[in-house]
């Protein structure tokens, strides 16, 4: 069966690059006539929001998928958040779902905390905190897919047809 492989759209990775940039120079001009509370804040914002910057970038410059689905299982690069390869065996359920008006698929994996632990320090961080507040711990973004969130289940359903899809 094959491989099927979704690219970040260019254009898009660069109008969040320049929106990064935006923020970061935001966060710098606010840093410097607060005091206090608002620098430490203007900080966060730089620190964030340059973390951000220089991700889209490295997308903008090594393309890789963001999001690969095989006869193995799945690999979610969609964000920074992503988890990485996921195995067909070790995923319970997929479910969509909307966090915030934005819809999402939410892959649920039989352990949780084992997707967790292979990740990477940052994704780990991330990952941690999407559960701390009550996310399930893998979500891809319909935004992130040139198509809808019901064409890349039919998709995953083509390369393992026991797939098992919960309602919201």
């Amino acid at each position: 069966m094959k491989t099927v492989r979704v690219y970040a759209p260019r254009s898009r990775l660069l109008l969040l690059l320049l929106a990064s940039a935006g923020f970061v120079s935001g966060s710098l001009w606010i840093a410097s006539f607060a005091g206090g509370v608002g620098i430490v804040v203007a900080m966060a914002g730089v620190a964030f929001f340059g973390l951000a910057g220089v991700y889209f970038l490295l997308e903008l410059i090594y393309r890789r998928p963001s999001l690969q689905v095989d006869a193995e299982g799945i690999t979610d690069r969609a964000s920074l958040a992503s988890a990485g390869r996921i195995r067909w065996r070790e995923i319970g359920a997929v479910r969509i779902h909307s966090v915030a008006g934005q819809r999402m698929l939410a892959i649920l994996p039989h352990d949780p905390d084992a997707v967790v632990a292979r990740s990477g320090f940052v994704r780990r961080a991330f990952l941690r905190m999407n559960r701390a507040a009550g996310f399930p711990p893998v979500n891809l973004p319909e935004s992130a897919l040139p198509y809808s969130l019901e064409a890349l289940v039919d998709e995953m359903r083509r390369h393992n047809p026991e797939l098992q899809v919960s309602a919201d």
